[in-house]
């Protein structure tokens, strides 16, 4: 059985009572009840819209055979393409390295070279014979003048070389003019070849031997 609610005396209960049969007039106590209607509706309109935009999304994209296809080659190329981007970044790190090593090998070369011309000494008592084999007329007798003006010898002859050469070279018949010899050529911009026989006639411990590539000092 439901509990009987009670109230505070106020001014309804001073409404006389109706006689029996008359008509009611005036205001009662009425309880109101919550309206949870429009609460309802609006819940329902949220979840069917919801649900509806769920089902287009899965028809139109999860459920099309076509669009997932279409996005796993995209992932595909897209994949192949971040490969291809790393292989050719380790190809050029790779060329990159080899260029560095390359040019420091180079210079550690030249270092060494240039250690090794310091460490050589100019003769400037070691006789010199200048002979001419890239047939320009007067280069012999100029490197000659440079020679025994810069103290890099005592040149004794200037002459034409009995045939041509493409290469220049400075020639020492001795070993112990090796030094000399490196020295010299490093001053001209040569290099130093030992020969013990083809040019002991010329009676000189070095023998400069000019060829057409000579562009030294005293080059015409």
């Amino acid at each position: 059985m439901a509990e009987k609610i009670t109230y505070p005396h106020d001014r309804f209960d001073d409404v006389p009572r109706r006689p029996r049969g008359a008509r009611r007039i005036g205001a009662h106590r009425v309880i109101a009840k919550p309206r949870y209607f429009w609460q309802w509706l609006t819940t329902v309109l949220v979840l069917t819209v919801l649900l509806t935009a769920g089902g287009i999304f899965y028809l139109t994209v999860l459920g099309n055979p076509a669009n997932n296809l279409a996005a796993i080659a995209e992932q595909s190329e897209k994949d192949q393409a971040e490969k291809a981007a790393a292989a050719k970044k380790a190809e050029e790190d790779a060329e990159k390295a080899a260029a560095e090593k390359a040019a420091a090998d180079k210079k550690a070369a030249e270092e060494a070279a240039q250690q090794q011309a310091a460490e050589q000494t100019i003769n400037p008592n070691a006789t010199v014979s200048v002979l001419n084999a890239a047939g320009v007329s007067g280069l012999a007798a100029s490197v000659g003048n440079t020679i025994g003006a810069n103290n890099f010898g005592v040149v004794q002859l200037v002459t034409n070389a009995p045939e041509r050469s493409a290469t220049s070279k400075v020639v020492y018949v001795d070993q112990a003019d090796s030094e000399a010899a490196q020295a010299l050529a490093s001053e001209l911009g040569t290099e130093a070849v030992f020969d013990a026989v083809n040019y002991a006639a010329y009676n000189s411990q070095l023998v400069v031997v000019l060829g057409a590539d000579y562009s030294g000092p005293g080059a015409l």
